[in-house]
């Protein structure tokens, strides 16, 4: 099956957006001092089955394989997280 142009042109400008949020996240997730008690509040927030431990080293250690749908949230509390670090 062919794919259209436009059905191409949209599938490639959301993997350029989701790429810029995987960007986002690393950087912010660098700054964060306690990255253990961030993935536990993070897996605590999104109430998902996926462990901590799963979720940081799929999400965060390397492989940054992180469903599209929690990309979103994971942004805010990691911007929340810096903040209020001290």
């Amino acid at each position: 099956m062919i794919k259209s142009k436009a059905v191409n042109n949209f599938l490639k400008d959301a993997k350029k957006e989701s790429e810029k949020k995987v960007d986002n996240i690393q950087r912010l997730f660098s700054v964060v001092k306690d990255k253990k008690a961030f993935i536990q509040l993070l897996h605590d927030d999104l109430k998902c089955k996926t462990k901590p431990q799963s979720m940081r080293t799929n999400w965060f250690a390397g492989f940054w394989n992180m469903p599209d749908k929690y990309k979103e949230r994971t942004i805010q509390l990691l911007q929340n997280t810096i903040i209020n670090q001290q």
